[in-house]
């Protein structure tokens, strides 16, 4: 198939343009992927072997939800809309012909689920990355429910050495209700500890920089824990997946700290495969726990990784893709 990739979110394009294009369809990214050999920024590698056309990519898209261009819509059998309900609006009328997938990245509100409802009753194909978006006041529908992956072999076996508890996210100091900054200072506080990320620089010393795909994978390999603080409105995000997977003990906050329903804390069976509370010191306790006794933290990194394989990995989720790309 020729798939236009319509993106909001550069680490999740690059997973799916990545999988789309090891499905065999040739992809258009409008985002940081439109040369998928020489990416816009640093965040994730080229895409190897990925299909690429100058003149295509050049008549994709720019701001989102701008006119698409007649021309990139003959040529294309998918139009795959990255979580930004405006692009439906301007366009619709143009491009109701083609199958027209809008996937889900866990920011629908309301509002969202308002202009998805009319073209949903019009074509428009759904595909949720959690089933809690059910929960969504207005809640439409779904075509499907696909999570999000991650591939167990990018990741390094995880070490520990350091005993430093770590979070990773952009803004967090800024955007405190939605990260809950405050949660994750008030349980780490006099631990060794880092926030890692792009827009942390006010946190002062407790910011650890930015990182590149390299340096975030060693930094999830060498460190005790992850402490997880969810970002609402989503149900889980791929900085959590992306420690669940490499293997690192994930400390998480459960629903009533989140002030949501937030699904990582009904992911993780507690003890087992990860840590989650609502009482703050009963989650520095885990922390303790945790640097005091490394093949414990061994033992729930790998249970968590194991879980994440189960529901996340990647052979899963590129078989439902498979299937559901050739039902269309």
């Amino acid at each position: 198939m020729n798939i236009l990739y319509l993106s909001c979110h550069s680490i999740a394009e690059w997973q799916e343009v990545k999988m789309l294009t090891e499905l065999g369809h040739d992809v258009v990214s409008q985002g940081t992927y439109r040369n998928p050999a020489e990416p816009g920024n640093d965040s994730r590698p080229a895409i190897e072997n990925a299909f690429y056309d100058p003149e295509l990519a050049a008549l994709a898209p720019g701001e989102w939800g701008s006119v698409i261009n007649k021309e990139i819509i003959d040529w294309c059998d998918v139009i795959w809309i990255h979580g930004i309900e405006a692009w439906l609006p301007p366009n619709w009328e143009n491009i109701k012909h083609k199958h027209v997938i809008f996937r889900s990245i866990g920011q629908s509100v309301e509002h969202t689920e308002s202009v998805l409802s009319r073209y949903w009753r019009e074509g428009l194909k759904i595909v949720r990355y959690s089933p809690l978006e059910v929960g969504i006041p207005g809640y439409t529908g779904a075509s499907a429910f696909i999570r999000f992956y991650q591939d167990p072999d990018e990741y390094h076996p995880w070490r520990g050495d350091f005993e430093r508890v770590i979070t990773v996210a952009q803004a967090m100091k800024k955007r405190w209700g939605a990260l809950k900054y405050h949660v994750f200072n008030n349980c780490t506080r006099g631990f060794p500890r880092k926030l890692y990320g792009y827009g942390n620089e006010d946190a002062g010393d407790l910011f650890g920089g930015e990182l590149s795909y390299d340096e975030l994978r060693a930094v999830l390999r060498d460190n005790r824990c992850f402490f997880y603080t969810c970002t609402q409105p989503a149900q889980y995000t791929l900085g959590f997946l992306e420690a669940w997977m490499a293997g690192i003990p994930v400390v998480a906050i459960g629903q009533e700290l989140a002030g949501y329903r937030v699904e990582v804390p009904e992911l993780i069976e507690d003890g087992v495969n990860g840590f989650t509370s609502n009482n703050i010191m009963e989650l520095r306790g885990y922390i303790q726990k945790l640097f005091d006794d490394r093949d414990l933290a061994y033992e729930m990194g790998q249970a968590g990784r194991e879980k994440c394989i189960e529901l996340f990995g990647k052979d899963l989720i590129y078989a439902q893709w498979k299937e559901f790309l050739e039902g269309l």
